[in-house]
Parts: structure tokens; C-alpha cells; sequence
């Protein structure tokens, strides 16, 4: 039996929204895609979107540029130019936010942010 995406998102307590963000980034296991539809298999329990599909984020092997901004002694902004400018390649995008390898060293010249 299948569920409906407005229907699992009043079961997990989260947006309809919500719940179709996380079944087009692959964080519901045996989610079925009919279409531009998804039935979602009944009495799943909410998927955390930080261990499945695409996410596969760990704390002890990726944190966020404000942090590594933090070590280094420069501004996120600083980090943030590097990344576009292709200097940071080791670097990932997930939704809004940019992450860099745990423990990632600075290499190169080093700069004074203004």
C-alpha cells in the first residue's frame, strides 16, 4: 500500500514541501516515481535528510566554510570567492550551503581578509 506525499508529510508532522524536496533528492527509500507523481510506501518512518540520498553528510568529515573561515583566521566571504574562483575544488554545495573536508588545510599564500 502507498501513500501520497501530502499524506506522509500530515504523518511525519513537515511540509508537503518538505516532503517532495526530500523524495527528488532520493532521501526516501522505496519511494516510487509515477511521473511527476511519488507514492510513498505506508507506515515508512521520517527519512533525516542528513543520511540519505545525496546528503550524505558527517559531522566528523565535512563542516561548514564558517568554521573553517574560523581556523584559518579569515572571513566566510573569503572562503566563499575561493570556491568560485576554483581554488577550493574539495569544497560541496548542499541546498544553500557550502562545505569543506574536516580538518581541510590552507595551502598557498596566505591572505589578510579586509
Amino acid at each position: 500500500m502507498y501513500m501520497t506525499p501530502r499524506q506522509a508529510a500530515e504523518i511525519w508532522g513537515v511540509s508537503t514541501r518538505y516532503v517532495n524536496f526530500m523524495l527528488k533528492n532520493e532521501a526516501v527509500s522505496g519511494a516510487l516515481a509515477a511521473g511527476r507523481y511519488f507514492l510513498i510506501p505506508t507506515g515508512l518512518e521520517k527519512p533525516s535528510i542528513r543520511n540519505k540520498g545525496k546528503y550524505p553528510l558527517k559531522t566528523d568529515v565535512y563542516e561548514p566554510i564558517a568554521d573553517t573561515a574560523l581556523r584559518w583566521g579569515v572571513t566566510p566571504r573569503w572562503i566563499l570567492d575561493m570556491i568560485s574562483n576554483g581554488m577550493l575544488p574539495d569544497a560541496i554545495r548542499i541546498v544553500r550551503n557550502y562545505y569543506l573536508p574536516a580538518g581541510y588545510m590552507r595551502s598557498g599564500a596566505k591572505r589578510n581578509p579586509a
